[in-house]
């Protein structure tokens, strides 16, 4: 503590010396601008900080959370899509198709997503798997649309094979009904015929193209048998039998083999959508890893930018508060040590002004007294009608402002009036030109509902030609459609019209009204004009009156001033230097505050006295703040004499003396007085 108040001692010291002539105001701005200086400093740590937290999370959630839930979505997309279409090869249920049709597009929607993120920002590894997805996307979109079109066609051929399968047993039971020729052979062709349609739906089952191939030959078999009974045959009906079955087993021949192409193509199909499955996954689920491992690793990148600007900040702030008050003291130090200089100066000044007016107050107080008493009432009574004259002045300029204020107003009233009435003119034409748009609409909608029917003619003309009006048919709806839809907004047109009809009229009753009352506020105008004329003529009649009665009263100033100049000189001289003695003791009291009071050897000096002038009876004009009235030749207002050539602390002497008559030293300036700047004192 020691060694701090050294160092300030003396850094007071240093500053005093080498700062001697700065003012106080000076003092503080330098104090000001060393806490604004830290502030400042702390603040754009504060600023960059929290533009690096601001940038983080920017880049976290604009970038790298849209970068993951767009991975995440894709995945989960295709993921659901894998499923349906997984159930749907099983089932063949056309509705979990119908489902994987649509997330299809939800992976556009995510697609076209990533796009827009790229757009925005520079993502060099979503930009290259988005790609890829895209593409591995589009293809298995395309595989998975060739599987369902090669299953819907499978389907299709079994049914058509079941179908041809019993019409072959129902011909050949009825060919075994009609005769017992060939019984024998002809069981056992149906019998092998329903085995190798088990064998069929077996082979279907376990998705075995080897198995089917070979039920093709077996059914290629037992057509060439069939053929040779039928060729065996004579009897008609026996043929026409046969026949039947011969065509119902050549229809399985050729489903089968369609049902072997249609399988062939829906393993191919399944192959391609399993492996483009796989990559899209895999494309996902790396970029789902690598948005998150970035969102983590910016997350990190934050707290510790966080950490470390808490860390200088705190720092800062302690070096902050430090510096302040290292500064503050010193700068306290060094005003106090100019102001107690200050504070001995003024109160030595205080005695010997004190003293002079003492001495003068005492010689000069019976003269002055009855001269003063006398001169104070004149001046109260000149500075009263001087008031009134003012007042006066200022009443008639307002009156003449109102007055002009009111002729303006008038053409404004009356442009207003007549801007109205314009207004209930338009108003009036919008309210005709919206009856004529009614019109018109009504016959629009008239003309949409005639092309309504039109086209209800047109659509059952066009169903009556059948399969030739078809496209005709089309047409005529969409010509329905379009006057249904012109009708609707014929409709809605016509209710906007009345709508703007109505508030139109109202629109125009409003306007008359506020017609009306613009002519009543004409009227109220001139009539107003009319007496602010009268007030301002009267106005001016006092004020001439009032201004005479000054000139009077200046002039019976000037007699009593020259009666009593020689007795104010003196009395005034007591006053003044009697007043600056008060002002130079209440200057050091606020000053010996300021600095927190003072050593012993001020505490012995003389308490300085009032001055006897105080028993004069002299009253002071307020017109001037206490001085001694404008109109009296004392020049410079302070109460000195009627000599021009004078200092503003009393009479000119003749000769290097002071208020004592003993002659003086230098008189110090001002400024090196007191180093203050004009608004320095005005907390005073």
């Amino acid at each position: 503590m020691d060694f701090l108040k050294e160092f300030f001692n003396s850094e007071a010291q240093s500053s005093g010396a080498a700062n001697s002539k700065w003012t106080i105001g000076k003092r503080i701005m330098l104090l000001g601008l060393g806490g604004a200086a830290i502030t400042l400093v702390i603040g754009l740590i504060a600023v960059v900080s929290l533009f690096m937290i601001d940038r983080n999370a920017d880049a976290l959630v604009e970038v790298h959370l849209p970068e993951l839930n767009i991975a995440t979505s894709l995945d989960t997309e295709i993921r659901e899509i894998g499923i349906h279409i997984l159930n749907y090869s099983q089932t063949f249920d056309t509705q979990h198709w119908d489902v994987a049709s649509e997330r299809f597009s939800n992976v556009d929607t995510e697609i076209a997503r990533a796009q827009q993120l790229l757009e925005n920002h520079h993502l060099p590894e979503l930009e290259r798997r988005i790609n890829d997805i895209e593409t591995s996307s589009n293809e298995y979109r395309t595989s998975a649309t060739e599987f369902y079109d090669a299953s819907r066609e499978l389907v299709n051929y079994r049914n058509q094979s079941d179908e041809s399968s019993v019409d072959f047993q129902e011909s050949m039971q009825e060919y075994l009904a009609s005769t017992n020729v060939n019984s024998g052979q002809v069981m056992d062709l149906a019998n092998g015929v329903a085995g190798a349609m088990s064998a069929l739906w077996r082979a279907e089952a376990l998705n075995d193209v080897q198995a089917l191939q070979g039920i093709q030959a077996i059914y290629n078999q037992y057509r060439d048998d069939l053929g040779d009974l039928y060729d065996g045959t004579t009897n008609p009906e026996l043929q026409m039998y046969l026949g039947i079955a011969l065509a119902s087993l050549n229809d399985n021949v050729n489903n089968v083999r369609q049902m072997i192409a249609a399988r062939n193509r829906v393993n191919e199909q399944e192959a391609i959508r399993a492996r483009a499955y796989e990559e899209i996954l895999g494309h996902t689920s790396t970029l789902a890893q690598i948005a998150r491992d970035e969102s983590i690793a910016q997350g990190e990148q934050t707290q510790t930018a966080v950490t470390s600007f808490i860390f200088i900040l705190s720092i800062g702030v302690l070096i902050a508060v430090a510096g302040a008050i290292i500064f503050g003291l010193t700068m306290s130090r060094s005003i106090n040590s100019v102001m107690n200089d200050i504070i001995d100066r003024l109160s030595a000044g205080a005695e010997q002004v004190n003293a002079s007016s003492n001495q003068l107050s005492g010689s000069s107080q019976e003269l002055a007294e009855s001269a003063s008493e006398q001169a104070a009432s004149l001046q109260q009574t000149t500075s009263s009608l001087e008031e009134i004259a003012s007042q006066t002045k200022q009443t008639a300029e307002n009156a003449s402002e109102a007055d002009r204020a009111m002729k303006e107003t008038s053409p404004r009233v009356a442009s207003g009036v007549e801007a109205m009435e314009r207004m209930n003119r338009a108003m009036q034409e919008i309210k005709e030109s919206s009856l004529e748009t009614s019109k018109i609409i009504k016959t629009i909608d008239d003309i949409a509902f005639q092309t309504n029917l039109l086209a209800l003619n047109a659509a059952v003309e066009a169903a009556r030609a059948g399969e030739a009006g078809k496209g005709f048919a089309v047409v005529a709806e969409e010509v329905r459609n379009l006057a249904q839809r012109s009708a609707e907004a014929a409709q809605n047109t016509s209710d906007l019209i009345e709508s703007s009809q109505a508030t139109s009229d109202r629109g125009t009753n409003v306007a008359a009204e506020v017609s009306e009352n613009l002519k009543k506020i004409e009227e109220s105008v001139t009539s107003v004009g009319t007496l602010v004329d009268e007030i301002a003529a009267a106005a001016n009649e006092q004020r001439t009156g009032i201004t005479e009665m000054s000139t009077v009263m200046h002039e019976m100033d000037k007699t009593v001033q020259g009666n009593a100049s020689n007795s104010e000189e003196t009395a005034s001289s007591a006053e003044e230097l009697s007043s600056q003695a008060m002002e130079l003791t209440n200057v050091v009291a606020s000053l010996k505050a300021l600095v927190g009071g003072s050593n012993g050897n001020r505490n012995n000096r003389s308490i300085l006295k009032k001055p006897s002038v105080k028993n004069i009876p002299f009253k002071m004009s307020p017109q001037n703040g206490g001085n001694n009235s404008a109109k009296r030749r004392f020049g410079n207002g302070n109460g000195s004499g009627k000599i021009n050539d004078r200092n503003g602390n009393g009479p000119h002497r003749s000769g290097p003396e002071n208020g004592n008559g003993k002659p003086g030293k230098k008189p110090t300036e001002a400024h090196q007085l007191i180093p203050l700047d004009d608004d320095d004192f005005s907390g005073f």
